[in-house]
């Protein structure tokens, strides 16, 4: 009959206008992602990629701006994909029909997407380009990844040799060049801080638990790694622990970075003077060596606040800033002293001038006598040096850089 309206034949074309707008706005925002995800998220990676070639990372390197660029990249490449892409056709179209008495089915609508993008061929050319970007940027990641891999493993060879120490028939499988890989990583860091760095290759012992790793040196039940020094000799002790994945065996990265630095100041100072420098400066500067990269900023800033919570528990001056601090033996007191030695060396690093390593390093080669030395480094006595830094928690915690 003329003139009668046809009955909804679909469960999309029974609902109210208002909830069919709704979900047309749903769908748009889904493909919106998609699509940002589909085209932003490799050219934001091609940007990393070509800043971090121009410009590496370091701790002086303004990470909001990195971020940020790399961000916007991906933002303004994915609303460009968007526009340009089939999905935005199929969105129009879908907005164009969802107010109109003549419902369409969902093959028509993809039918009319498919004539728009045959009358848009320049549009279809653009976006066909946007999708070689985005292939070419996953490509150029996974190339940038596996060189740098390759680089650091090769050089880890020049600077360390891993040693097994095998007992009875332990398991000692684990990823061999991970592990250079990590202590290369930090090796480079930690040594552009010193200077006149012994050519000696540090030996690295893995031992095969924990057990074994203690009843070797001697150590306490708290300890996760140790570092000797003969001459300029370094050789770390590490063990081996399940990984949190359960993809095997590992030696923590953590402690092969802390291990790092006490190696690269045992290749630059010596046995002699190492073993005459207090134990503040032993761990306050391997903690902040291991926590250098700017990932870990986390870390810096719970170890911050954690000194700041526990800032009655601070030893006096007189008593940190001696050469062998006594501790007990329980994890919660040498803890807390290696995160206050940390925040102190942190604030001294923050200092305006060379970098804390490099002040130790120029004083020591002054005089081998610890107290004058330190006291070149840091223009005063250590005494003065902690009163000044306990000042700093009179307005809480500070920003972490």
């Amino acid at each position: 009959m003329n003139g009668e309206e046809q009955e909804p034949s679909s469960i999309l074309e029974k609902m109210p206008p208002r909830i069919r707008a709704f979900l047309n706005h749903l769908i748009g925002l889904v493909i919106w992602l998609f699509i940002s995800c589909l085209f932003g998220v490799p050219a934001g990676l091609i940007t990393a990629i070509y800043l971090g070639s121009i410009a590496p990372l370091s701790d002086e390197y303004p990470y909001y701006l990195f971020l940020s660029g790399i961000f916007a990249v991906a933002l303004m490449v994915g609303l460009l994909g968007y526009f340009l892409s089939p999905a935005n056709a199929f969105s129009k179209t879908f907005s164009q029909t969802r107010n109109s008495r003549k419902q369409m089915s969902l093959s028509e609508v993809f039918q009319t997407s498919k004539e728009w993008i045959r009358n848009n061929q320049l549009k279809a050319v653009t976006y066909s380009a946007l999708a070689l970007l985005a292939i070419g940027g996953i490509l150029g990641l996974w190339v940038f990844i596996r060189t740098e891999s390759s680089e650091l493993a090769t050089s880890a060879n020049t600077h360390f040799r891993i040693l097994k120490v095998v007992s009875h028939d332990q398991d000692m499988s684990f990823d061999e060049r991970a592990l250079k890989i990590e202590l290369e990583r930090a090796y480079q860091r930690i040594s552009q801080e010193w200077a006149n760095i012994s050519a000696e290759v540090i030996q690295v012992h893995i031992y095969p638990d924990q057990e074994s790793f203690l009843r070797a040196t001697g150590l306490g039940k708290h300890t996760a790694g140790a570092t000797s020094c003969a001459g300029n000799a370094a050789n770390i002790h590490v063990y081996l622990e399940d990984s949190p994945n359960d993809s095997g065996l590992r030696v923590d990265p953590e402690t092969a970075r802390h291990e790092t630095a006490h190696a690269v100041m045992c290749q630059v100072l010596g046995s002699t003077v190492t073993s005459q420098i207090p134990d503040w400066i032993h761990e306050g500067y391997a903690r902040l060596a291991q926590y250098g990269a700017w990932s870990d900023w986390y870390s810096k800033s719970s170890n911050r606040l954690r000194v700041w919570l526990g800032r009655s528990g601070i030893l006096s001056g007189e008593r940190f800033c001696s050469f062998d601090v006594p501790l007990r033996d329980e994890s919660s007191d040498i803890g807390f002293f290696y995160a206050t030695a940390w925040e102190f060396v942190r604030w001294l690093d923050g200092q305006e001038g060379d970098s804390f390593a490099m002040r130790i390093n120029n004083a020591f080669e002054e005089t081998e006598h610890p107290e004058q030395a330190i006291s070149i480094a840091l223009g005063q006595s250590c005494e003065t040096s902690f009163d000044d830094w306990l000042k700093t928690f009179e307005g809480g915690p500070q920003r972490i850089d």
